[in-house]
């Protein structure tokens, strides 16, 4: 993708229509397939809460509140960072927390969405990283549609889904909010949608931290377009 002409004001490829891409039936697939593989992957977690230990020292040894909880069936749709993420949203940053190393977009989401589910910042959550999750799968279909075809953009979106750490994508992580906003910018930059290029570009580092380099690329294509005008 040429950086400098995908960020010129004068290139148009068409608005964007997210009302027509779901009226595609590839993209329709591609959202069916995403719901499944994500329920799949919480079924596993609630059914094997029943037939699999619990590993309570690894639990007991990382963060989580309040201090010395006995794991519930719960617990297991909350360890490792997601006990991060629900503790800042629901009790914002402390000093000398180990959650103050995580970044607060995705925790403010849940705190808000949390009004719509009683309070509960689990499902909150959880509902969250779904629908992140889809929507990074559409964006990912459409650009890889444009740049090659939707047959291969299908086998994409497959194997990132079905991919040993996909299920990632699913739980409490920041992880589908930052692909979604990654997906997003890239398939603005093509389309030529400012909104979407600095939109994503201004919320991914309030995301994960890699997400500052991407104004390394839009100071790169800045530059680019500058020397090819001289």
């Amino acid at each position: 993708m040429d950086l400098a002409r995908g960020f010129e004001p004068g290139v148009k490829r068409g608005m964007m229509k997210p009302a027509k891409w779901f009226r595609d039936p590839e993209v329709k697939k591609v959202v069916f397939l995403t719901l499944v593989f994500k329920f799949l992957a919480l079924a596993v977690i609630a059914v094997g809460a029943f037939f699999l230990p619990f590993n309570a020292g690894n639990y007991s040894a990382n963060f989580h509140l309040p201090p010395g909880q006995t794991p519930d069936f719960f617990s297991r749709f909350q360890t490792w960072d997601a006990q991060h993420y629900l503790d800042l949203s629901s009790f914002d940053y402390q000093a000398n927390f180990p959650s103050d190393a995580f970044y607060p977009m995705f925790p403010l989401l849940i705190r808000w969405l949390s009004l719509f589910f009683a309070g509960n910042h689990l499902v909150a959550a959880l509902f969250l990283s779904t629908l992140f999750t889809v929507i990074s799968m559409v964006f990912l279909h459409q650009l890889i549609t444009l740049l090659y075809d939707s047959e291969l953009a299908f086998q994409v979106c497959v194997l990132l889904l079905v991919f040993p750490t996909g299920f990632f994508l699913g739980l409490v992580y920041a992880d589908s909010l930052f692909l979604m906003l990654a997906a997003a910018f890239f398939y603005g930059w093509y389309k030529s949608e400012k909104s979407l290029i600095y939109g994503a570009a201004f919320l991914m580092p309030w995301t994960r931290p890699v997400g500052v380099l991407m104004s390394i690329v839009l100071l790169a294509s800045l530059f680019l377009k500058k020397n090819r005008t001289k």
